[in-house]
């Protein structure tokens, strides 16, 4: 690749900068009732528990059989009484009272309650893990000083002019021009790193707290 004298090299970290001041206010008590609040896994699970609920509730209804209470009325004629009379009518089996489907209704939702158990400890992990990882990232990426990437850049500028006037040889550049581009990469790699493990957060969260 041939450069012209008058190319300057600029590397910028344009769409990786995130907001970690938004981060600071951030717990994990807080992000774990934001995900149970928005993300879809933990809703069908609450929902498969609630309706395993109101199936129980339903099939216990059931044990008590419907009954019919019915009332006869018999006018005879002048030799005969007259005739009142009363029935009781029920579903059989009157003694199984529903047990069966009792039992698998209690089961489906012991089932559900411990799907819902599981998963409220998966999603309580993953919000532990992206906090730390995002936690970690901002730490290195800040540890590194505000004005480091500028000071780099204006030595990138004085470097190439006296390149091109000759001050310097080309192995003086090239040496310069490696230990500049390894020094860039690790601050466009942290921040970098920041933004990814801010996308992880967000999508475990099922929102997104950081932009």
């Amino acid at each position: 690749m041939r450069l012209s004298a008058n190319t300057n090299l600029v590397v910028t970290d344009d769409g990786f900068i995130k907001d970690s001041d938004a981060f600071m206010m951030l717990s994990i008590p807080g992000l774990t009732t934001e995900a149970k609040a928005n993300r879809p896994d933990y809703k069908i699970a609450s929902l498969h528990e609630a309706s395993a609920l109101i199936q129980l509730k339903y099939e216990k209804a059931q044990r008590v059989p419907d009954l019919t209470f019915k009332v006869n009325y018999d006018r005879g004629g002048n030799f005969m009484y007259n005739i009142i009379g009363f029935g009781l009518s029920f579903d059989l089996p009157v003694f199984d009272r529903n047990k069966g489907n009792i039992k698998h209704a209690e089961f489906e939702l012991e089932q559900s309650k411990l799907l819902s158990q599981q998963l409220e400890l998966t999603l309580e992990n993953e919000i532990a893990v992206a906090y730390k990882d995002l936690q970690n990232a901002i730490a290195f990426s800040e540890n590194i000083e505000s004005n480091y990437e500028s000071t780099l850049d204006k030595m990138l500028h004085s470097y190439t002019q006296n390149f091109k006037e000759k001050n310097i040889s080309i192995l003086e550049f090239l040496d310069f021009m490696e230990a500049y581009l390894t020094n860039k990469a690790i601050i466009l790699e942290a921040s970098k790193e920041v933004n990814e493990k801010t996308e992880v957060h967000n999508y475990t969260v099922g929102r997104d707290l950081i932009n």
